[in-house]
């Protein structure tokens, strides 16, 4: 995940980022694809 505030790098699946707590986390690959 890539935080929207400060764009530091987070684990997938983050709640919040670690750096500077922002809860608007972004998934790091722009599109999501399906899984078959």
């Amino acid at each position: 995940w890539i935080c929207r505030r400060c764009k530091g790098r987070n684990k997938a699946g983050a709640k919040k980022c670690r750096k500077c707590g922002s809860i608007y986390l972004r998934p790091k690959k722009k599109e999501i694809r399906a899984k078959k």
